[in-house]
């Protein structure tokens, strides 16, 4: 078993904040797709990776802990947003992990990312998402399968949400890096080889 975590750790695999919710409708017995007809929204998130199973149609799937609540929340409701981060989330990502459980109430989870630098927005259908994010997308989760300790999730892309770039990238004065975590440490890839490009194969 040692050695297959010792493998483990040496698979890159590009980092994400997944988030997912709990809502309650201003009426009893109310449902509405939209974020705004909610007056309570209690909100999930963690760090991440997310990876495609399929192309066409394109399917990604990603793993929660049985213990997750973030997990919970995203199989309650069947969806989940998924924002790949950059190099320049590190300090946030970095903030994030060393938070306690009690620092994450879910009332106050839009501003909590704010705090610790995430420019967090919201879908249409209420989950957060990381504005400056390399790619965001809204998730509906279609499969599930129990592990041992994880749930594997498969999951349909439903939103494609618009990001946002700084000034300096506008410029074409600096360039967006994925943020990729190996060996249980975070680093990104070679900027000469990421501009590159690979066209032989699908992805």
């Amino acid at each position: 078993m040692e050695s297959h975590l010792a493998l483990a750790r040496r698979i890159a695999c590009p980092v994400a904040l997944i988030s997912s919710a709990y809502a309650n409708a201003k009426k009893s017995g109310e449902t509405n797709d939209n974020y705004s007809d909610f007056c309570d929204f209690y909100d999930f998130y963690m760090i991440s990776s997310i990876s495609y199973v399929n192309l066409d149609p394109l399917i990604l799937s990603t793993t929660f802990l049985k213990t997750s609540k973030t997990g919970t929340a995203a199989l309650a409701s069947k969806q989940m947003a998924v924002s790949l981060l950059g190099f320049q989330h590190l300090d946030s990502v970095m903030k994030l992990e060393s938070q306690p459980p009690s620092e994450k109430d879910p009332s106050k989870a839009a501003s909590t990312l704010s705090k610790i630098g995430f420019n967090n927005g919201r879908l249409q259908s209420g989950l957060l998402y990381v504005k400056d994010s390399l790619l965001s997308l809204g998730l509906q989760i279609f499969s599930q399968s129990e592990l041992d300790q994880y749930i594997v999730v498969m999951a349909t892309i439903e939103e494609i949400a618009p990001t946002e770039t700084t000034s300096d990238e506008q410029k074409g004065t600096t360039k967006r890096e994925p943020l990729i975590r190996y060996n249980r440490l975070y680093a990104t890839i070679d900027q000469e080889r990421l501009s590159q490009g690979n066209d032989r194969y699908p992805v």
